[in-house]
């Protein structure tokens, strides 16, 4: 591969995915990668575009992220028995892009759509997208997503500006977590940024304490 990669996501397995350079000066592109076994075996291929970044993947080994096509645009994709699915745009004007996969094959996306970002559940069993919708701001992002459907991210919040909260979505409510922190939020501050959901909907939270970026566990109750 070469000098320049990131790793994103790895499974129970130990199987890993991320990106990395390919080639050299302007003709460097951008591949989404999967390590198994101690060697790159897989590198995605892209939908005729410049580059694709693999973001999450599970037990199964489906992998999803990103993918340029043609014409430069975002798509979102599972690669599955090695196969790389296009998952299109959903209707979203500027494309699309997966951050996550549990282990039933539901993966959260992110949609960008004129003004608005919204996240949805895709579930690769029916093909159909559920919208998550915001905290009442303009735009939301899906990070995970667990066994249980449980989903987390964060969002902007009426009268919040440009400051996002983080979100535990289940059962077909969306829960601000900062409203969780607030005994905490004096020493951390206003914002986190949700990283990790566990089937148990344990959050790895990443806040700043004392101008140090620490993580913080979050221990939900809800079920």
């Amino acid at each position: 591969m070469s000098e320049n990669s990131v790793a994103y996501g790895i499974n129970g397995k130990g199987q890993v995915v991320g990106q990395a350079d390919v080639g050299t000066g302007i003709n460097t592109k951008v591949h989404a990668f999967l390590f198994d076994d101690g060697a790159i075996c897989v590198t995605l291929v892209r939908f005729n575009g410049s580059e694709s970044v693999a973001y999450d993947i599970n037990d199964s080994g489906q992998v999803v992220g990103y993918a340029t096509n043609g014409g430069n645009a975002q798509r979102a994709f599972l690669f599955n028995n090695g196969i790389m699915q296009d998952l299109g745009n959903l209707g979203a004007a500027l494309g699309s892009l997966a951050n996550g996969i549990n282990e039933l094959g539901q993966v959260v996306l992110v949609l960008p759509a004129r003004a608005t970002v919204t996240p949805c559940v895709f579930s690769t069993a029916v093909g159909r997208c559920e919208d998550l919708g915001t905290l009442g701001g303009n735009n939301s992002v899906a990070y995970g997503v667990n066994a249980s459907g449980q989903v987390i991210g964060d969002s902007l919040y009426p009268g919040g500006g440009l400051s996002n909260h983080s979100f535990l979505y289940s059962n077909g409510i969306m829960s601000d977590l900062n409203n969780l922190f607030w005994i905490a939020r004096a020493q951390i501050g206003p914002s986190f940024t949700p990283m990790e959901l566990t089937t148990q909907a344990l959050i790895v939270e990443v806040g700043t304490c004392s101008k140090r970026s620490n993580s913080c566990l979050f221990i939900n109750t809800c079920t």
